[in-house]
């Protein structure tokens, strides 16, 4: 439509300055061999002109540094050739001109495969990445998946490819979330108002030492450590122990949802129902009140009961003073009886 579009030629030479290509290769003989390029090329393009060149590697990663260093030695030598910051490239370079005319030039309609749906994958996949790779210690694992990705966002790569790719490493990513099994859902008794929620939490993997975050959560149960974050030994169950402050008896529902450590949800949530017995604050002083009032209640009911045998028997009670009758026996009955005056 007439507008300009930033490009870049890829040279086959670029591979001189790849890390992974060079081999056996010293760094100063590929220093050599590419200075001859750079030198040859110049002069095919006309030596009157300012030409550039960007030293990258292929898909425009950073340059091996010992291929470089060596290559500013063979450039310090040279009068006509320089190296200059990236930014410094364009007013350094001339025009292309071909036959006296500036190159243009044509781009096909279609350049390839529709990567729309691709790139949307790619971005997903990516995400599994970097929230599985968070649960993983080991840091080569990541970067292989990333690598793997890298170069699938092109058009010389045709979509049978890249979604082979993509289905290997979101299989690759998905096998160590499922390698975490959760507990199934339980109930547990809570005697104490302090105490621990026990839960067994598995590794299937062999030998990968994977971190994950438990996450409890619940409405009447309060959580004083959090998120945890624990570590899941390999091809073994890790019994995790969670500290619980009941908030009030009866029965409550507590929900344990594993988490990757950034975040997102691996499994869960676990439902565990609490039945708590703990007397605790109110409840105590409630309690001892009714204790109270239940022997306040007993001891008057047993005095009553006494006071009813009592009279029953024939003593005389007075406010709560008792009085025995005054008995004689017969014979000092009859000596006082022979004493009384007549009347």
């Amino acid at each position: 439509d007439g507008a300009a579009l930033p490009g870049v030629v890829v040279a086959p030479w670029a591979e001189l300055l790849d890390p992974a290509a060079l081999g056996d290769a010293a760094p100063t003989d590929a220093a050599v061999e590419l200075m001859a390029h750079l030198l040859v090329s110049r002069r095919e393009l006309g030596a009157q002109f300012g030409r550039g060149a960007v030293l990258a590697t292929a898909d425009l990663g950073v340059p091996a540094p010992g291929v470089v260093a060596e290559l500013t030695e063979l450039i310090a030598g040279l009068p006509d050739v320089d190296l200059v910051p990236l930014s410094a490239l364009p007013s350094a370079t001339d025009r292309m001109i071909v036959a006296d005319a500036p190159l243009t030039l044509t781009l096909p309609a279609s350049a390839g495969p529709d990567l729309t749906e691709r790139s949307a994958r790619i971005d997903l996949t990516r995400i599994d990445v970097a929230s599985t790779g968070s649960m993983l210690s080991d840091a080569a694992t990541v970067e292989g998946w990333r690598t793997a990705l890298a170069p699938l966002l092109s058009t010389g790569i045709d979509d049978t490819a890249a979604g082979s790719v993509l289905d290997r490493v979101s299989t690759e990513v998905r096998a160590v979330r499922d390698s975490v099994q959760p507990p199934d859902s339980f109930s547990v008794t809570l005697t104490g108002r302090s105490t621990e929620l026990r839960l067994r939490i598995e590794n299937q993997s062999e030998d990968e030492l994977l971190r994950v975050l438990v996450r409890p959560s619940s409405s009447k149960l309060r959580f004083p450590s959090g998120d945890m974050l624990v570590m899941l030994e390999p091809a073994g169950a890790t019994r995790v122990e969670i500290p619980v402050v009941a908030r009030s008896n009866g029965t409550s529902r507590a929900e344990i949802t594993l988490l990757t450590p950034n975040g997102r949800v691996i499994a869960g949530p676990v439902v565990v129902t609490a039945h708590v017995n703990a007397i605790t604050g109110l409840g105590q002083v409630i309690t001892g009140g009714a204790v109270l009032v239940l022997a306040s209640w007993w001891g008057s009911h047993l005095l009553r009961r006494r006071r009813a045998r009592r009279a029953a028997a024939g003593l005389a009670i007075d406010d709560g003073i008792v009085e025995e009758p005054f008995v004689l026996s017969p014979d000092a009955a009859e000596v006082g009886a022979g004493n009384l005056p007549d009347s």
